[in-house]
């Protein structure tokens, strides 16, 4: 309950105190003469939102401040805000012409939020013309339905589990139907989706293949080194193994005529002689073939960027999966 009112620059009130008694308290005056200035500080106490316009002229500020004997339900509230109640509660209200609130509860700033929270425990506001709410459809059916007591429960229950299921299958006939102008977006988007997929020619085994390339033509000085120097000391250096091989053979054809097995092992010489050679031109070949290319190099890495973008758009790990994406 409310038992004192302080008013300060409050319209064309410069300061003014109410003091309320217990029971039915009465304002009665001329017109302008300031009863709704007093409901209107009623109303900013009650936490609605405060114009500068309210402000009187040529003051900077305005301030409303109500003491109050508090209803119970309203401790937790302020209890959580860390305020302590001892019986009196009191609430100030100021706000500066600059726009700027500001609400203090016992002297400890809160949040106009918190005030408004604290209202319905403190102040109750009724105006003019508040009984046409009477006639809102809501409050007819509510009264309506009290008034069938137990057996209108029972059939209100009813009709609202039925109306939930009609909604609910109404709600996923839409779902599962859609409207013709989502459905033609969504069968563009999805065209726009496998054009974009088909005009980048992707093949099976691509990216695998452009990955082996790209690290090639990174390393190619290392694997240009690599061949020259295998082949080198296959058949070029003082001391190749194809020298030794050979070196070997000559050596066991000497005893060939007095070593049962020395023919044999001759035979296997010249077949290790011939896979030797064979060997060295291959890498030869490959030595021939490896050749710095960097615009390749870009190439594949642009390449390999598209595939990559392509995966992250359309949510795919591979090239397999974007494929069947686009199908």
């Amino acid at each position: 309950m409310l038992h004192d009112l302080h008013i300060r620059n409050l319209a064309v009130l410069e300061e003014a105190s109410i003091e309320l008694g217990t029971g039915f308290n009465v304002l009665s005056g001329e017109t302008g003469a300031g009863k709704s200035i007093v409901v209107d500080s009623l109303a900013l106490l009650s936490g609605v939102r405060a114009s500068s316009d309210l402000i009187r002229t040529g003051a900077d500020s305005l301030t409303v401040t109500g003491f109050f004997d508090p209803e119970s339900g309203c401790e937790r509230l302020l209890l959580d805000a860390g305020i302590e109640i001892d019986g009196e509660l009191a609430i100030r209200r100021e706000v500066a012409r600059s726009g700027r609130n500001r609400v203090f509860v016992n002297d400890q700033p809160v949040t106009l939020k918190l005030l408004a929270e604290l209202a319905p425990f403190l102040i109750r506001i009724h105006g003019q013309r508040e009984e046409l709410g009477l006639v809102a459809p809501e409050l007819q059916r509510t009264w309506l339905d009290l008034c069938g007591a137990a057996e209108a429960t029972k059939l209100l229950q009813r009709v609202a589990t039925t109306y939930a299921e009609y909604r609910a299958a109404a709600t996923r006939l839409e779902r599962l139907s859609g409207d013709d102008r989502s459905r033609r977006e969504r069968i563009d988007f999805l065209r726009f989706q496998l054009a974009e997929i088909d005009d980048a020619k992707i093949e099976a085994g691509e990216e695998d293949a452009l990955r082996r390339d790209r690290e090639v033509l990174r390393h190619t000085e290392s694997i240009q080194q690599a061949l020259a120097e295998a082949s080198s000391l296959l058949f070029d250096k003082e001391g190749a193994a194809y020298d030794d091989l050979n070196r070997s053979r000559q050596a066991l054809q000497q005893v060939e005529a007095w070593e049962p097995e020395a023919g044999g092992w001759v035979r296997e010489l010249d077949e290790l002689s011939i896979r030797l050679s064979e060997l060295e031109a291959a890498l030869r070949h490959r030595l021939d073939e490896v050749e710095a290319d960097p615009k390749r190099l870009d190439a594949i890495e642009d390449r390999l960027v598209t595939l990559e973008r392509l995966f992250r758009k359309h949510g795919a790990s591979t090239i397999e999966t974007l494929e069947r994406r686009a199908v």
